[in-house]
């Protein structure tokens, strides 16, 4: 019980020092989408596993962030303001969420550490991967087929351009099939409710891809 009040506490304080900066991510909608299809309603990272992951991740000045279901733009102003990217990229499908986040950035008061920041209104499984990426974030945006094709999209890329890429996976509900698609686990946390894994892809080959 002393756990979850000190995480609750710590998630409000968090939360609170970005609102002053301009960041309003707070928020739950279950049906934002069609209800009974492989889209997630919104609902941002929590601060700490989002702390977390990124933190346990490797993340330098040359490494492109493709943040699928940005929402209102939490994970991928959060990253720009504290890690040197070259880029950070958020897509996300509903029109109102983009327009949140698109204000967010705009209000944004603090530091960017990185100041090359796109935000873009699209279905994620007709979205071409840019060749640049090397750090994908999925916040448990979709599943199924969704995320299958979504994944394909990502496979596609590395075939365009072998190269070394991470996919970071707060509640991983789609470990099986991420595994099957030839990433390998790197590391993670595994209790809940703040689970989440880091993968990479395996040795590019002709016959992986």
């Amino acid at each position: 019980m002393a756990y979850w009040s000190s995480t609750k506490i710590e998630e409000q304080l968090i939360d609170f020092r970005y609102r002053r900066q301009g960041l309003h991510t707070l928020g739950r909608e279950w049906d934002i989408y069609n209800a009974g299809s492989s889209f997630h309603g919104y609902a941002p990272t929590a601060w700490r596993p989002l702390r977390d992951i990124f933190r346990k991740c490797s993340v330098g000045p040359d490494d492109v962030l493709l943040d699928y279901g940005s929402g209102k733009g939490r994970t991928v102003i959060w990253a720009a303001a504290n890690f040197r990217l070259r880029r950070t990229v958020g897509i996300e499908l509903d029109e109102r969420l983009h327009a949140e986040a698109k204000e967010n950035l705009e209000r944004w008061s603090g530091r960017l550490l990185c100041r090359d920041i796109v935000l873009s209104c699209t279905d994620a499984t007709q979205f071409e991967v840019p060749d640049d990426v090397t750090i994908t974030y999925f916040g448990n945006p979709f599943v199924g087929d969704t995320f299958k094709k979504v994944i394909s999209q990502i496979k596609a890329s590395l075939a365009r351009k072998p190269r070394s890429l991470q996919i970071l996976y707060y509640h991983p509900r789609m470990h099986d099939f991420v595994i099957d698609a030839g990433f390998c686990v790197d590391r993670g946390r595994i209790n809940p409710p703040y689970e989440w894994t880091i993968y990479r892809n395996r040795p590019y080959s002709p016959g992986s891809l």
